[in-house]
């Protein structure tokens, strides 16, 4: 009877090691491990990658010089053995996995350390306690990589991020360090253990650094300087804590994108662009931890300056501003509930009623005082032929055999038309701004505000189709008219032009 309740396949492990790829398996032995020994003194790392010819094999040679070298060397060979790094938020393990990974792919693998050597071959595991090193640790193997998979390692190792005072020499080139573009604080979502060793997710207040991308690299998401999720944001992103990855350290949730990708346009505002806006800023107008800077600054970029959103109380200014003002109508489905709700209490977006405001003949504000009009006692003689006439017209061209005249002393148009029904109408005319001579005479320009005015019997918004359409036809009917009844458009002209 064995003393162990679970047993561990190499042959499944070997599998599950191909599947996430050689290249990413070395890279932890490589780098993360060594990397995460800076705090003990580590500064430098040596890597060594020799293709074997006529076979998807290499010999691997990974050497550090860390005081502490490998801390327990049973952790080796040990799967969920419990690891220090776990309680270390600053350290990029937590799963104790990525050595036997490794050791999955290796035909002969040898690790000697400060505390003991162990050697894997054909006849299994041979620890030697008393082989010990001086400092550091050296590991040499044969392992499975294919010559892609080598040259997906060379691309791993030229992306990583060093940090100062650590060098790392790649088969005899001494890779470059880079420098951030920008460097802030921000408070990220990670995990440390508890007391009982059970990894617990918490906030953290970590360094974040930016990096431009070189020619070629998709940006990433990395962990300490070590590339582990490919991103949308456009630089290179490296967290200075724990990331909470998936088992495979290859992914984040998509919330935890969201509080990264915040705080990254807040730090990087001037360098946004419009492409960022219309990309992974979508991500940021849906926060509503985001400043009102940075959301007007998207919104600038992804919809100009010279923007708003459609307004039912006023149509014919979501028309006018894109034709007369130039503007960008944003519509409902181009941003979601979520970003709607963001931009409109950041005040990044207003109705087209007040961006573009379209000309009112009265004032809708309670408080403004009451319109004036002139009394019918007060009408001129060229005003009341001018009314007999507008309602002669009106029931000729519209069918509207009601129509009210009045003459306001000052509005904020020329004219303007009210529908009240199929057969039912107002229409005004201003005094102030017309001058009471306009109405002594028929001619061009009477007969031209009068046909606008009555197409707004069929149609309220001037930029309509509806309305061109209106104003066509009824330029058509009244040349009818004038030509099927001569004599009483004669008459009113006639006895116009027969006044003082």
């Amino acid at each position: 009877m064995s003393s162990e309740w679970f047993s561990t396949s190499r042959s499944g492990l070997r599998k599950q090691a191909k599947e996430k790829g050689a290249a990413r398996i070395f890279l932890e032995v490589a780098a993360s491990n060594p990397l995460d020994e800076r705090e003990s003194g580590m500064t430098s790392i040596t890597i060594q990658v020799e293709a074997i010819e006529g076979q998807p094999l290499a010999k691997v040679v990974v050497e550090d010089n860390s005081p502490v070298g490998f801390r327990d060397l049973s952790h080796a060979y040990t799967m969920f053995a419990e690891s220090y790094k776990r309680g270390n938020p600053d350290l990029r393990g937590q799963f104790n996995f990525g050595e036997k990974m490794f050791l999955s792919l290796c035909r002969t693998a040898t690790i000697s350390t400060t505390t003991g050597t162990v050697v894997f071959d054909d006849e299994g595991r041979h620890v030697h306690p008393r082989k010990k090193r001086s400092s550091g640790t050296r590991i040499d193997a044969v392992m499975e990589i294919t010559r892609a998979e080598i040259g997906e390692l060379d691309r791993l190792l030229h992306s990583l991020l060093l940090p100062e005072g650590v060098s790392m020499t790649y088969n005899g080139e001494r890779l470059q360090c880079r420098q951030p573009i920008n460097v802030f604080e921000t408070a990220l979502p990670t995990l440390v253990a508890d007391n009982e060793g059970v990894m617990r997710p918490t906030s953290r207040t970590a360094m974040v650094r930016i990096y431009e991308p070189r020619d070629g690299e998709q940006p990433h998401i990395y962990e300490l300087g070590i590339p582990v999720v490919e991103t949308d944001i456009r630089w290179h992103v490296s967290v200075g804590q724990k990331v909470p990855l998936n088992r495979d350290r290859d992914n984040v949730s998509p919330a935890y994108v969201r509080k990264l990708a915040t705080p990254i346009a807040e730090a990087m505002l001037e360098s946004l662009t419009k492409d960022d806006a219309c990309g992974w800023g979508n991500i940021v107008l849906a926060d509503e931890n985001a400043s009102v800077e940075v959301i007007h600054k998207l919104m600038d970029l992804k919809y100009g300056t010279n923007r708003a959103s459609p307004d039912p109380s006023d149509p014919e200014a979501n028309i006018a501003g894109q034709i007369k003002f130039g503007g960008t109508l944003v519509h409902g489905r181009t941003l979601t509930k979520e970003q709607w709700k963001n931009v409109k209490a950041k005040g990044a977006i207003k109705p087209a009623g007040q961006v573009w405001p379209t000309p009112k003949p009265y004032s809708s504000d309670p408080n403004a005082p009451q319109a004036e009009f002139m009394p019918r006692k007060d009408w001129t003689p060229g005003m009341v032929r001018f009314h007999d006439y507008l309602c002669w017209l009106a029931a000729e061209l519209l069918g509207v055999t009601k129509l009210t005249v009045s003459f306001p002393l000052q509005m904020n148009a020329g004219a303007c038309y009210g529908k009240k029904s199929a057969i039912a109408g107002v229409i005004d005319f201003n005094v102030g701004s017309l001058g009471l001579p306009w109405f002594d005479a028929i001619g061009t320009k009477q007969d031209a505000l009068v046909i606008h005015e009555f197409a707004h019997h069929r149609a309220a918004n001037h930029y309509s189709e509806e309305f061109h359409e209106a104003c066509c036809e009824l330029g058509a009917k009244l040349k009818r008219v004038a030509m099927e009844q001569s004599d009483k458009m004669a008459s009113f002209i006639t006895h116009q032009k027969g006044q003082p």
